[in-house]
Formats: structure tokens, C-alpha cells, sequence
């Protein structure tokens, strides 16, 4: 096996539903939670300011052809190489066409990655407990949670997401003063605005409990309940 192989499979992802869906929809979807990894040195990219670098690349395949952006992550299963990404998935390697997408109106970067919790730069924290949004924007970056969890076998459990992050927090909230500047609490909107706001609130004070002392910031749609209510 080569050593690009041994790398690859090193990173094996198991999914329960792999046949239950085109394979450049498992890679779309992998890559926009996961990112890339990148195997090869021909690729440049702008680093602006402390924000972690992202790539657009165009996944292609039969009556297939989907843009996506995704953050450049050294211990993604997906890596690119140029003109493929392969991942190994259920101890198989396979791959998808794909090119990076320079768009020359605007930066080849984007702004975003899917992982429920994670670093957003040098000195920034996202907590993304609510990955979907009720309220589904067609402007909006969130991508359908349902689409991955259904390829992995599992379940939407907001609940569930939302107790793993504070759970996060409880273990890692007394690292955070000194690793990070900001925290953003970059959620979608649920229809329960009381537990949305609960939830915030919570996890806000979890924060503060553990000595996290600087900036949180709540990045969501405002339920209309409570728009024009300055004080909640």
C-alpha cells in the first residue's frame, strides 16, 4: 500500500447508509462537515487576517456538479490532490472528480464550516448546537443536518447536540481565556423560543462558571416574538 494510501485509511469513516445515496453527495456533504485535507503543494490560497483557510472547490459526476466550501483541516477523512478527493470509507478508498473554484468577482476562500463545535480561527470558538435552521433561508449558509446525520445512520437530537456542547464546555470552558477571544454562540433558529434563549443563556453561564471572562456573541434570527423587546 502506498504511504498516500496508509494516510488515507488511517482516517476511515463508517457509514451506516453509504449505498443509500450517490457517492459525490457522501463526499459534499463529508467535506462541508469535515473539510479537506490537502495532498499537494500546487494549491495557494489567501490567508486574511486569523481566519482558518477555506477553499471553494466543484465536485463533479454524472449529471453532477455542485460548488462547496470548505476549511483546509489536517485531520479531515477527505483529501484532495487537485483533480480528485478520496476518503476511505468503510475500509474502501474512493474518490470524485473535483477542481478548486477560484471565482475571480471575490475571494477564493468562504466563510464557513459545519462542525457542531470548533475553532474559527486563531482566537475564536463556535458553539453550533442547532445546525439547521427552521427557518430555512435560501441566503443562508446552514446546511441540511438531517442530509449528513441520514448517510451516518443517526438522528437529529437537538437536545442531544446542545447537552455534547455543554459538555464540551464543562471539560474545556477553563482553557478558554487564555486560547480565545471570541466565542460565538453561531446557532440557527429553533421554532421553541424560550429553549433557544435557554439555551444560550446556559451555555453562556457555563462559560462564565469555568472563567471564560471575554467576548460571546449570539449569531442567530430573532424570533419574532421578541424583536421588538429590547429588553429581552
Amino acid at each position: 500500500m502506498s504511504i498516500q494510501k496508509k494516510r488515507i485509511a488511517k482516517f476511515d469513516l463508517a457509514l451506516k447508509n453509504r449505498h443509500g445515496v450517490r457517492i459525490e453527495e457522501v463526499f459534499r456533504l463529508g467535506a462541508l462537515r469535515d473539510g479537506i485535507q490537502l495532498l499537494t503543494t500546487d494549491i495557494s490560497f489567501p490567508i486574511l487576517g486569523q481566519i482558518i483557510p477555506r477553499l471553494e472547490i466543484e465536485i463533479f459526476g454524472p449529471q453532477f456538479v455542485k460548488k462547496i466550501t470548505v476549511r483546509i483541516n489536517s485531520n479531515s477523512p477527505f483529501m484532495f490532490d487537485g483533480e480528485v478527493l478520496l476518503a476511505s470509507i468503510n475500509d474502501e478508498i474512493e474518490q470524485v472528480r473535483c477542481r478548486q473554484h477560484i471565482d475571480p468577482e471575490r475571494s477564493p476562500t468562504g466563510m464557513y464550516n459545519f462542525g457542531m463545535m470548533r475553532a474559527n480561527g486563531a482566537r475564536s470558538f463556535v458553539f453550533d448546537y442547532h445546525v439547521y435552521c427552521c427557518y430555512s433561508r435560501e441566503f443562508c449558509f446552514k446546511e441540511n443536518e438531517w442530509e449528513a446525520l441520514a448517510i451516518q445512520g443517526g438522528d437529529t437530537n437537538y437536545k442531544a447536540n446542545f447537552q455534547e456542547c455543554l459538555n464540551y464546555a464543562d471539560r474545556n470552558g477553563h482553557t478558554f481565556d487564555d486560547k480565545y477571544d471570541i466565542v460565538w454562540l453561531c446557532t440557527g433558529s429553533i421554532k421553541d423560543e424560550k429553549t433557544e434563549l435557554d439555551r444560550h443563556s446556559t451555555i453562556s453561564r457555563r462559560l462564565r462558571e469555568a472563567g471564560y471572562t471575554k467576548s460571546i456573541y449570539v449569531s442567530q434570527v430573532v424570533p419574532p416574538g421578541i424583536r421588538n423587546d429590547r429588553d429581552k
